[in-house]
C-alpha cells in the first residue's frame, strides 16, 4: 500500500511539475498578439494600455527616432572638442550641503572625465563660505552670478501700496489656503518665472550653447562615459530629457488655454507627434458625429434659406440644443485638452537657442501678460515642456534613459546593459577611486530563449538594459512604472510605426455633407464618417 502511495504521489508531482513548466514556457503570451507587420500602424490608446500591462521599466524605447546615445560603457577618451556648455545650479546660500551632495555625483559618475565649467546663480550675493564650499568639490571652473532684482521680482512688487501689489499678495495667499502646493511661497512663482525666461538671458548663460540644468540634493546612479552635448549635437537633439511625469492640474489650470490662444494668434504649425506628447485630441462617438452633421445640415439651412424659415421653425431649432449658426472652419474643430504631462525641468540638457529665440520670446511675453506666473502656480516644467512641443519636432527630443536619477523621493534607474557592454571603472581622480559595485544586468528567462523574445517589435521587445555600471537604490519604485510617468507615452509616439492617430476632418465632412444637400441626395452617415476619419499627412 506505501508503494502504491508513493507510485501515486510520483506521477501526480510529476504532472504538476511538467504542467508548471508547460505554463512557464510555452503558455500563450498576451504580447505575442502584437505582431505588427511593415503596413500596421501603432494605435496611442490601445498601446498604452498594453503597456500598463506590463512593467514599462521593463520595455525597449529604442526607434529611428530616440534610442539611447550609449548601450552600456564607452572607453573615456579626453578630446580636445567640447561642447560650449555648463553645468548651471540656482541656489541659496543656505542649500551649500544639498549642492555639494547633488557635485559629488555629478562629478563622480560623470563631469570627473569632462571637466565642464560650473556656474551658479542666486537672487543674492554668495557668501564666501559657499564659494569655498562648492570650489572644493571641483576641479573645473567655477563661476557665480546674481540674478538682478528686475529679473527675479515681478513688477506688481515694486509698490507696496498699490493695487498692484495688494491683488499680488491676495493670489499667492488664496493658492495657498487652497492647498496648491507651493501656492502661498512668493519666491517659488518668482524661481518658476526666472527659469522660463530671465534665466537663458543672463549674462553667464547667455554666452553658451549648451546647458545642463542641476538642482541641489540630487543624486545619479550611472556612470556617463560619454559627452551628452557633443551626442546632442550630432544628432540634431535640442533638448533632452530623464523624467516626464503628471503635473498637478490646480497649478496650470488655464495655461493650456492660454497657449493654444498663443498659437492660433500667432499660427504656429506644430510637429503633431510631438504636440501628442502633451495633448489628447478630444473624439467624438457616434452619436455625437451624427449630431454634428445635423448640426452642418442645420447651417447650411439657415445661411441659405434664413430669410424663409419662420419663427416656429427657429423656435423648434433652439429646443432642440442645436446652433442657429455653425461654423464649419478648421479653428472651430481643434478640440484639444493638456494632458499634464510634462519634462520634469530639474533635470533638462538643451541647447539655449531654443529658449533664447525670438519665437520662445514671444510666448514667454504672451503668457506674462496673462499674469498666470502669479495669479495661478505655473511651473517652469510645463512651460519649457509646450514650448518645445510647439517649436520642435519630436526628433529633435531626447530621452536620457541610461541615466539614472533622483530628486526628492522620485528615482529613475535603468537596467545595466549586458556584461559584454561594460567596462572597468576607471577614475580620473584620486577623489573618487571608490566605485559603488554595480547591479548586474537584467537576466534573459528560460521562457524568453524558448519564444526567440518574442514579440520583437519597438516597445513591445523587453529591454536588455541600457545603463553603465549603474548602483540603483535597493528596493527603490522606479519611476517608470508610476501611474504618474508619462514614458509609456513618450515609447508609443516615438515608434517607428506609430502615424499618428486618427482623426475626423470634419471640415472636408462639412464640405461633403453639404454638397450632397445642394444635389438633393441621400446623406449615408457611417459612409461619410468612414471616408473622413483619416490619418494625419
Amino acid at each position: 500500500m506505501s508503494h502504491r502511495l508513493r507510485y501515486t504521489q510520483a506521477v501526480v508531482f510529476g504532472i504538476l511539475l511538467f504542467c508548471v513548466c508547460w505554463t512557464i514556457v510555452f503558455r500563450p503570451d498576451p504580447l505575442a498578439a502584437i505582431d505588427f507587420t511593415p503596413t500596421d500602424t501603432v494605435d496611442l490608446e490601445n498601446s498604452l494600455t498594453r503597456l500598463k500591462e506590463f512593467p514599462i521599466s521593463s520595455r525597449r524605447a529604442s526607434s529611428n527616432i530616440d534610442q539611447v546615445f550609449q548601450n552600456g560603457c564607452r572607453n573615456v577618451v579626453k578630446s580636445k572638442n567640447k561642447a560650449n556648455a555648463a553645468l548651471v545650479v540656482l541656489a541659496r546660500n543656505s542649500e551649500l550641503a544639498g549642492v555639494q551632495k547633488s557635485m559629488f555625483s555629478m562629478e563622480r559618475h560623470f563631469n570627473q572625465w569632462f571637466n565642464y565649467p560650473w556656474i551658479f546663480l542666486n537672487d543674492e550675493e554668495f557668501t564666501e563660505s559657499f564659494k569655498d564650499g562648492v570650489m572644493n568639490m571641483t576641479s573645473s571652473g567655477v563661476s557665480f552670478g546674481v540674478v538682478s532684482k528686475s529679473d527675479w521680482n515681478f513688477s506688481e512688487e515694486e509698490d507696496r501700496d498699490s493695487e498692484e501689489f495688494l491683488r499680488f499678495s491676495e493670489f499667492i495667499q488664496n493658492q495657498g489656503d487652497r492647498g496648491i502646493m507651493y501656492g502661498a511661497l512668493p519666491s517659488y512663482h518668482k524661481m518658476c518665472r526666472f527659469y522660463s525666461w530671465h534665466f537663458f538671458k543672463h549674462p553667464l548663460v547667455a554666452k553658451l550653447s549648451w546647458y545642463w540644468r542641476v538642482e541641489p540634493d540630487v543624486e545619479f546612479f550611472c556612470d556617463l562615459t560619454y559627452d551628452p552635448f557633443l551626442e546632442m549635437e550630432a544628432s540634431g537633439k535640442k533638448y533632452g530629457f530623464a523624467v516626464i511625469i503628471k503635473e498637478l492640474s490646480n497649478t496650470v489650470p488655464n495655461l493650456f488655454r492660454h497657449t493654444q490662444s498663443f498659437i492660433s494668434k500667432y499660427g504656429i504649425s506644430v510637429d503633431d507627434k510631438a504636440w501628442s506628447i502633451f495633448t489628447n485630441k478630444r473624439s467624438l462617438g457616434e452619436k455625437e458625429s451624427i449630431k454634428l452633421i445635423d448640426k452642418i445640415r442645420i447651417d447650411h439651412l439657415l445661411s441659405n434659406f434664413s430669410g424663409h424659415i419662420g419663427n416656429r421653425l427657429l423656435s423648434s431649432l433652439s429646443r432642440m440644443n442645436l446652433p442657429t449658426s455653425f461654423s464649419s472652419k478648421k479653428p472651430f474643430f481643434h478640440g484639444e485638452e493638456y494632458n499634464l504631462c510634462h519634462f520634469w525641468s530639474n533635470f533638462e540638457i538643451a541647447s539655449t537657442d531654443l529658449f533664447s529665440s525670438p519665437e520662445y520670446e514671444s510666448y514667454f511675453q504672451f503668457l506674462e501678460g496673462k499674469k498666470g506666473f502669479y495669479q495661478e502656480r505655473w511651473g517652469d516644467a510645463p512651460v519649457h515642456s509646450l514650448a518645445v512641443a510647439m517649436f520642435l519636432n519630436i526628433s529633435e527630443i531626447h530621452y536620457f534613459r541610461d541615466i539614472g536619477y533622483r530628486h526628492s523621493n522620485l528615482v529613475h534607474c535603468p537596467k545595466n546593459a549586458p556584461d559584454e557592454l561594460q567596462l572597468p571603472y576607471i577614475p580620473a581622480s584620486p577623489d573618487y577611486a571608490s566605485s559603488a559595485k554595480p547591479d548586474k544586468p537584467p537576466r534573459v528567462s528560460v521562457r524568453d530563449v524558448f519564444r526567440g523574445n518574442r514579440p520583437t517589435d519597438g516597445i513591445y521587445q523587453l529591454d536588455r538594459g541600457s545603463g553603465c555600471r549603474c548602483s540603483c537604490p535597493k528596493n527603490h519604485k522606479e519611476l517608470e512604472d508610476s501611474p504618474s510617468s508619462c514614458i509609456g507615452r513618450w515609447m508609443v509616439l516615438t515608434n517607428d510605426k506609430y502615424k499618428g492617430e486618427k482623426y475626423l476632418d470634419k471640415y472636408s465632412m462639412a464640405e461633403e455633407v453639404k454638397r450632397t444637400i445642394i444635389r438633393g441626395e441621400k446623406l449615408n452617415v457611417k459612409d461619410i464618417l468612414k471616408t473622413h476619419h483619416k490619418y494625419p499627412t
